[in-house]
């Protein structure tokens, strides 16, 4: 996976802008291979869903919950910290962080 940032031509960045950029993209807390990974439900905070990394690309993660696989487009929150929505995007939907 690349280090660098295509910034559009059509916009002015200065040096100190894409050198902070560059050292964001080394501090992002990232998906990782055969590990696990749990979230709660949004309704109730006993109900925790457990994941497994099977995969990963640049943009998506593949996940497994009870042998069923899901693959997903990974986001990038304010924090620098990757996240998916592994059941889909609703209101009460939970959220696997990194």
């Amino acid at each position: 996976m690349s280090n660098i940032i295509q910034f559009p031509s059509r916009l002015a960045v200065s040096p100190q802008v894409r050198q902070a950029a560059l050292v964001d993209q080394e501090t992002i807390t990232r998906f990782k291979v055969g590990h696990k990974y749990t979230c709660t439900s949004a309704c109730d905070s006993d109900c925790v869903f457990k994941f497994k990394v099977l995969k990963r690309s640049a943009k998506f993660v593949t996940l497994q919950y009870h042998n069923e696989t899901h693959r997903r487009r990974i986001q990038l929150d304010d924090d620098w910290g990757e996240y998916c929505l592994p059941f889909g995007s609703f209101s009460m939907a939970p959220i696997l962080r990194s």
